[in-house]
């Protein structure tokens, strides 16, 4: 059977963003292969975050769950949170110009995860509860206007990201989380940390949206 390293990267078109193939992300890749992964799983869960939103109401996205948790609306201000959290450590290093030497026009590169990647995006493909970091807690807020879209633009900004970066060494350009400096990423694995926690948390406001109706 094909491995990630042995088939094209045009070859990858994920059927589905089920936990399981998100958690095949975190593994080891050719970049190029990986890249095609992201790329494609971004479409879907682009197209996907739309479709669940365009059937439902106002009423129905902004409806808490019954057994609690968050909103449709509070789910997608999360995600926007979130993002606009890591872009502020990530946008500055994807902006800085690639040397384009003829190595780097040439290179091909092999990504893996950091330690600390590896353990976040662990622990957001199982079905475990998971606490948010205390900034991305959205209960108390009031989601922005127009949410939705502004969701669907990041995820068309986290395909840019990745767009401007293929000539880079995803594995050996260095960065780390928003929630900490002491939490050491390099640009693949947030790269992989976004695509897994927007696919998370899709079921999440699905789930919500369907409550809203009365149907679950």
């Amino acid at each position: 059977m094909p491995t990630a390293a042995s088939t094209p990267a045009s070859a990858f078109s994920p059927a589905d963003v089920s936990l399981d193939t998100l958690a095949t992300l975190v593994d080891p890749h050719d970049q190029d292969a990986l890249f095609a992964r992201l790329r494609a799983t971004g479409e879907l869960l682009r197209a996907r975050y739309r479709t669940a939103v365009a059937g439902a109401g106002a009423e129905r996205m902004a409806r808490v769950p019954a057994n609690g948790g968050w909103s449709a609306l509070q789910v997608l201000e999360h995600l926007v949170v979130a993002h606009d959290d890591y872009a502020r450590v990530v946008a500055p290093v994807v902006a800085q110009p690639v040397p384009m030497t003829a190595a780097a026009q040439g290179a091909t590169h092999r990504w893996k995860p950091s330690l600390i990647g590896r353990i976040i995006a662990r622990s957001l493909v199982s079905t475990r509860a998971l606490p948010a970091p205390k900034s991305w807690r959205v209960a108390a807020m009031t989601p922005r206007a127009d949410v939705a879209a502004a969701f669907d633009g990041r995820l068309a900004d986290l395909g840019d990201w990745m767009e401007a970066s293929r000539l880079r060494d995803w594995r050996r350009t260095r960065t780390h989380s928003p929630i900490s400096p002491l939490l050491r990423l390099n640009l693949g694995d947030v790269f992989v940390l976004l695509t897994v926690h927007a696919g998370r948390h899709l079921g999440q406001l699905e789930r919500a949206i369907a409550q809203g109706d009365g149907s679950a």
